[in-house]
């Protein structure tokens, strides 16, 4: 039987949560604020199969199957989730992760690699926050990118995917591309962040198809040098 990663405790939930917001970025602390703090069965939870960040690892490896046919950068990032796990094995879980009511189910709007952690630890029960089910898939993004791009491990190509995948949504759902005061408003990011943000969402596919080549073998790997490319008017 497995056993539960965090007890719960709801006479000191409050403090719980004063407590893991002075170690928490602004945007996990708006994620606490605006949903409803739990405890749910992790076998009642389901991935998102379009979440913004991947783990780049098999389903069918992560349940521990087929191990075999994993590459080096695939085991690597295994041992690393397993270290995870046995991490919040041996001292709880500090940072929530973050749900929606899904049918029955409920379905990770951030947290996957927390998730899979609990998994792989056997642990039945995973502290999350509650939010309701997003309206438009904008916003859906906007929260996964909230919390994700703030992740020292999340890759530069992941960013850029993450932030051409939210003005795509963006678009679709309000009409127009994102400007700066979007990125500002749904994500916290200072002026240079957010403008440098919103002329990466504004690159036409023609321009990407010409810089994804650099993104994706390393040659351009920083959001200045991107942002300069985005500014470029030829």
């Amino acid at each position: 039987m497995g056993r539960i990663g965090i007890k719960k405790d709801n006479s000191e939930s409050s403090s719980i949560i004063d407590n893991m917001a002075a170690t928490m970025d602004d945007s996990q602390v708006r994620l606490i604020g605006s949903g409803k703090f739990d405890y749910i069965e992790v076998k009642n939870i389901q991935p998102d199969p379009e979440q913004v960040r991947t783990l780049g690892i098999p389903v069918d490896a992560l349940r521990g199957n087929n191990l075999d046919k994993l590459n080096e950068s695939q085991k690597e990032s295994l041992a690393k989730l397993d270290e995870l796990a046995n991490n919040i094995d041996e001292n709880g879980l500090i940072n929530p992760i973050t749900v929606y009511k899904n049918g029955a189910h409920y379905t990770i709007l951030a947290g996957e690699r927390r998730y899979w952690a609990h998994v792989r630890k056997g642990l039945v029960q995973i502290q999350a926050i509650i939010r309701s089910k997003p309206k438009d898939e904008h916003v859906k993004i906007a929260l996964q990118l909230s919390e994700n791009i703030f992740r020292s491990d999340l890759s530069f190509p992941e960013t850029v995917d993450a932030i051409r995948n939210f003005a795509k949504t963006y678009k679709q759902a309000i009409g127009t591309i994102p400007n700066n005061k979007v990125f500002t408003d749904s994500f916290g990011f200072g002026r240079t962040q957010s403008f440098g943000m919103a002329a990466t969402a504004k690159l036409s596919d023609r321009a990407m198809k010409l810089i994804d080549p650099l993104i994706r073998n390393g040659k351009l790997n920083n959001q200045k040098t991107l942002w300069a490319y985005a500014a470029l008017k030829s």
